[in-house]
């Protein structure tokens, strides 16, 4: 047999499988019966130099001439559904091929991987703030440095491919990964208010914080009680700064214009207290001596015949406290008066030497007058 007709042969068997493959639809009798001496005549066709057809085709025709139905297609099998890790291996795949479509998206693409060191710290840093925060270790302390050394350590081995145990480091790096993009951006926030703070309290801003009027270590200071040397409240004191401007607990200067009124305040109830002149001071502008007068709201919403704030005086206010302890050395501070009178005494003395020596000197006015009179 010749090899042109061993290869009519394997034509032709060819051929009848896939006819019989049409006619799978069937029972196996009947395409025997309807395939029986398909292969002979379909070599002898080869053989005269004809073409064999499609086999779809002449299936077909052999239904039709057997009088047949129409091949009936059976329902296709559900394909199995494509995994999540084939998903995401086919998205990586076309994520790199859009970054090497052009040379620009190659540039950044470099130099974002340039950057891969600096991404392994932080990640190793958010992942380890992530596990402090969760166990309430504190910033700053000896367990946070080791929590956050031993976190950017295993973080930058696992970027450089070493330290992967098992397929489980791989996924336990990836999960670090995601846990270190989703904290990133809440703690540049947390960074950023921290900053912002810190840029606040610096002295160059803190005056801009503080509230107007006297203040003490940034509390208000709205009324002053002085005592003296011996415990005891003083009614009316001048009090001066180091200038020698008058102290007062006024926002601006005091007749800066009609209506100014020293700083008010809450006294330990609650109660809104405005504050009056020193019944010593005569002044409108002599906010200076203190204690202040005290002017409630209460006093206000009394009924009084003068219901206007400006002109209603106020009470004494109540020191708050009755005596203070008594210097320890009231005598350096407190005029001698016994040394007073010595010394005024002294100079009256002095004086009155002065005038008798200068009466003894000068002549008496009745022998001046004769002296003048005997003189030709």
């Amino acid at each position: 047999m010749s090899t042109a007709t061993r290869t009519n042969e394997e034509r032709a068997a060819e051929f009848v499988a896939a006819v019989r493959d049409r006619l799978s639809d069937l029972p196996r009798d009947e395409v025997d019966e309807l395939t029986d001496g398909l292969a002979a005549d379909l070599v002898d066709r080869l053989s005269d130099g004809n073409e064999l057809g499609d086999p779809r085709s002449y299936a077909e025709e052999l239904r039709q001439a057997a009088g047949l139905p129409e091949r009936v297609e059976p329902e296709s099998a559900p394909q199995p559904r494509e995994g999540l890790m084939d998903q995401g291996r086919a998205l990586a795949s076309r994520w790199r091929e859009w970054w090497d479509e052009t040379s620009g998206r190659r540039g950044v693409r470099d130099f974002v991987l340039s950057l891969r060191s600096v991404w392994w710290v932080l990640r190793g840093v958010a992942v380890a703030t992530v596990f402090c925060l969760l166990f309430g270790i504190s910033s700053g302390g000896v367990v946070w440095l080791l929590v956050t050394g031993a976190a950017t350590l295993l973080s930058v081995q696992w970027g450089r491919g070493a330290w992967l145990p098992g397929a489980w480091a791989v996924w336990l790096r990836r999960i670090g990964s995601v846990v270190a993009i989703l904290a990133l951006l809440p703690l540049a926030g947390i960074a950023l208010d921290r900053l912002s703070f810190a840029h606040a309290s610096t002295g160059d801003d803190l005056e801009t914080f503080l509230p107007p009027g006297l203040t003490s270590n940034g509390e208000s200071v709205t009324n002053i009680f002085a005592y003296d040397c011996d415990g005891q409240p003083l009614g009316a004191v001048q009090l001066f700064t180091q200038d020698g401007s008058p102290l007062h607990t006024g926002d601006g200067q005091p007749g800066s214009y009609a209506d100014w009124l020293p700083m008010g305040g809450s006294d330990a109830n609650g109660e809104w207290i405005d504050y009056r002149r020193n019944a010593a001071a005569t002044m409108p502008d002599e906010w200076n001596v203190f204690p202040l007068r005290e002017l409630s709201t209460s006093d206000l919403m009394a009924g009084e015949e003068d219901t206007d704030p400006a002109t209603q005086q106020g009470a004494e206010p109540t020191a708050p406290y009755e005596r203070v302890p008594v210097l320890g050395d009231c005598a350096a501070t407190v005029p001698d008066e016994a040394a007073s009178d010595s010394e005024d005494a002294q100079d009256e003395q002095t004086a009155r030497e002065r005038a008798e020596s200068k009466g003894a000197s000068d002549p008496a006015p009745s022998q001046a007058a004769a002296a003048a009179q005997d003189t030709p």
